[in-house]
């Protein structure tokens, strides 16, 4: 889609009012509905918004903005129980970060971190960037770390500390570009990175794509490393497909803005769903995977920006929440400890069962998991297209300033 196609948001709601009197439209596709007592049941909405299956045309368009770059990981010797079946405690970590304030976050990250180790935790997950929340803020940049940052330290030290893994993910330079880096320690203290694979909307602002299959090895077997969206993927399930025992991620999933006209009223089944994705998406991926899920997340509420055209920095004002629920999976998608972002920041811990590797992945064309709706899709293209714009002209100013 050209950015000159984008509709007006207001339009595909008013499009698709009609679709309010079929509870059965909204649903994972390739999981299960909704029950029909879940507060964010269709039925409970006064206006769903129709959803798109998007296949290996949006696939082909997505991809196009994928860096190349070299693997980001530090090596590791093969656990000697990798071929093991065991039983592991572990943890998830739920923050309340404040944006661009590192010392801060590090500080909160240490203490729940540490609590969950003290209780026993052998892997222990911190959300998508644990070291800045993410979101369009002039105070971002100073939670931008390098390739030595004391974020690292601090994974490094409690892993060698406890004996255990500890990863989250930060907003990383390396060389002219910054990427979602998700830095895994395990207890000899040596650091295994993935990076995202594709930035989420306005988070184009800030980082690149990277290149590698976020898969890494452990005392327990392989794990896959994931953020976010790349739970909801198709292509996320293929890399891991076949290969990992356990799934340690993390998500930064925010709503539509409260401040913006229509949020609770044309918006509102919208709102409803989004919640919905953000709280089962964990599960869904544990269950095509066949694989316990560590996921991690954030909470509470955030004021930042939203651009709106690319190659200008003209923002309308952000007011907004995170949203999800940091949890425990195990490999059939059930819940074994949880929190909703609406408690607030603390740890959730529970055993696993790791066992045989990832299944096979279906034979698909889609490129999303779930059916989103088209107001999620229009605010994919408009956002990612403006988000890339705006890291362009920040990338070009800062070599212009360097070269002096």
């Amino acid at each position: 889609m050209r950015s000159g196609q984008h509709i007006s948001l207001l339009v595909f709601a008013q499009r698709n009012k009609a679709a309010a009197d079929d509870p059965t439209r909204i649903q994972l596709r390739a999981g299960r509905p909704m029950h029909p007592q879940s507060r964010y049941h269709p039925s409970t909405a006064s206006n769903l918004t129709k959803r798109v299956s998007l296949g290996q045309t949006e696939n082909r368009m997505e991809r196009q903005g994928t860096a190349n770059v070299n693997l980001a990981v530090e090596p590791t010797n093969r656990g000697a129980i990798s071929d093991a079946h065991c039983t592991v405690r572990v943890a998830a970590v739920q923050m309340a970060g404040r944006v661009g304030e590192l010392a801060w976050n590090l500080q909160q990250a240490e203490t729940l971190a540490s609590e969950a180790l003290q209780k026993g935790a052998r892997i222990v997950a911190l959300p998508e960037f644990f070291t800045t929340p993410c979101f369009m803020h002039p105070r971002l940049p100073e939670g931008i770390v390098g390739v030595e940052n004391p974020a690292k330290e601090m994974l490094a030290r409690l892993a060698r500390q406890h004996g255990a893994y500890v990863g989250g993910s930060m907003l990383m330079r390396r060389g002219e570009d910054v990427y979602n880096a998700y830095c895994l320690a395990g207890p000899d203290g040596r650091i295994q990175i993935h990076d995202k694979d594709q930035p989420t909307m306005w988070e184009n602002a800030y980082y690149v794509a990277g290149a590698d299959d976020g898969v890494v090895a452990t005392d327990y077997g392989d794990a896959g490393l994931a953020t976010c969206w790349e739970l909801i993927r198709w292509r996320t399930v293929r890399r891991f497909a076949g290969r990992v025992r356990y799934a340690i991620t993390g998500n930064q999933w925010w709503t539509i803005a409260e401040n913006w006209l229509g949020a609770d009223t044309m918006f509102a089944s919208v709102k409803q769903y989004n919640r919905y994705l953000s709280e089962n998406a964990a599960n869904e991926f544990a269950r095509h995977l066949g694989v316990p899920v560590l996921h991690a997340g954030h909470s509470g509420p955030f004021e930042g920006r939203c651009l709106l055209a690319p190659g200008t920095d003209a923002s309308v004002r952000y007011v907004s929440e995170f949203v999800g629920r940091t949890q425990i999976v195990d490999a059939h998608g059930h819940t074994v400890a949880g929190r909703d972002a609406s408690e607030g920041p603390g740890i959730v811990m529970g055993d696993i069962q790791i066992d045989d590797v990832a299944r096979p992945a279906p034979e698909t064309n889609r490129f999303w998991i779930p059916d989103l709706t088209l107001t999620h899709v229009a605010n994919w293209y408009h956002q990612n297209a403006v988000g890339r714009s705006y890291y362009r002209r920040k990338r070009r100013a800062q070599v212009h300033h360097a070269a002096g």
